[in-house]
């Protein structure tokens, strides 16, 4: 995909084209771009933000932003850590963070809300399942609001014992 994706560049217009299902975009510096699909990948969340707090330039400690994350490992076995937010990459480091560390405490303004992930690794049995069932999983997603596949949690309770209804439920979360 590299030799399709675009770096640095400035959209002047983007407009989507019903009739013929693509868009048409044209940049600040007059280049016009048609394609069936567009991802502006703005970046309104790469810009790291420094903490507004007086005095926080004299913390002696170890201090991380995730946004300039070093590039060697970070150590917390044992360490008594603060994270400051619960956006969506705290949610990401909080679990991982708090596998080795004595102890951490997390300051949030607002409480976030978060679906877990579901990664977890996937047998040579489900990816043939997915495979011979990809149309139904694809038509799906387009027919869902959140865009995904969530057959499995749309099961009806109608006959269901509380053990086959928590299976479901547990499996969702």
């Amino acid at each position: 995909m590299r030799k399709d994706i675009q770096f640095n560049t400035r959209i002047k217009s983007c407009h989507y084209d019903e009739a013929n299902h693509i868009w048409k975009i044209t940049t600040k510096s007059d280049e016009s771009w048609t394609c069936r699909f567009f991802v502006s990948a703005s970046g309104v969340l790469s810009v790291g933000r420094n903490l507004p707090f007086e005095g926080v330039e004299d913390f002696k400690g170890e201090s991380y932003r995730t946004y300039e994350w070093p590039k060697h490992d970070v150590d917390f076995t044992g360490k008594r850590v603060a994270i400051i937010g619960t956006g969506a990459t705290a949610v990401q480091v909080i679990p991982v963070v708090a596998h080795n560390a004595k102890s951490v405490t997390v300051f949030q303004r607002t409480p976030n809300f978060v679906l877990p992930s579901r990664n977890y690794p996937v047998t040579d049995e489900q990816w043939k399942s997915i495979r011979d069932s990809y149309d139904t999983i694809w038509n799906q997603g387009q027919n869902q609001i959140f865009g995904m596949a969530f057959n499995d949690v749309q099961e009806t309770t109608e006959g269901k014992t509380d053990a086959e209804i928590n299976r479901v439920l547990e499996y969702g979360w």
